[in-house]
């Protein structure tokens, strides 16, 4: 989620420090989905939906960054930057055994929820795990299988570069 802003900070242009950015996330992502599919901590039923959305926004997401200025792409980061981690600090963890039990999420939903990550994650040149943590970190979202998802998060990855 930073290395955007710190490539940028260093005098890489914009169109530069996303997809540099999304590279060096993208390599550490693909131990960790790696260690997740051999551990059975990725529920495929409920990622399908997500890993077809995903992408296909990231892309668009990427494209419209050619359409709005960079300084309010980075104006969008910074809030986005704080706001999760506003989310991230004051948001309660909840490790009970009962969030283990994974819970049925309409497919229009996570669609939606897919496609809106997806168009950030372009949009901004980040991952989406953040934003994918913070929406399953919402009661209503909130089960331990899907937030340990991490195969959905490379897609917008490789897609928005």
């Amino acid at each position: 989620m930073v290395l955007v802003p710190i490539i940028f900070y260093f005098g890489f242009p914009l169109e530069e420090a996303k997809p540099l950015g999304l590279f060096i996330s993208g390599i550490s992502l693909i131990a960790a989905t790696i260690l997740n599919i051999k551990n059975k901590r990725i529920d495929f039923k409920m990622g399908i939906p997500i890993i077809i959305a995903t992408p296909l926004f990231a892309f668009l997401g990427a494209l419209s960054t050619k359409f709005i200025p960079d300084k309010t792409v980075l104006i969008f980061f910074t809030i986005f930057l704080i706001i999760a981690a506003l989310f991230l600090i004051f948001s309660k963890s909840n490790n009970k055994e009962e969030d283990s039990y994974r819970k049925q999420i309409h497919i229009i939903t996570l669609i939606i929820i897919g496609a809106l990550v997806g168009f950030i994650s372009g949009l901004l040149g980040i991952g989406g795990g953040i934003l994918f943590s913070i929406i399953f970190m919402i009661p209503t979202f909130r089960t331990s299988l899907i937030r340990n998802n991490i195969f959905h998060i490379q897609l917008p990855k490789v897609l928005s570069l």
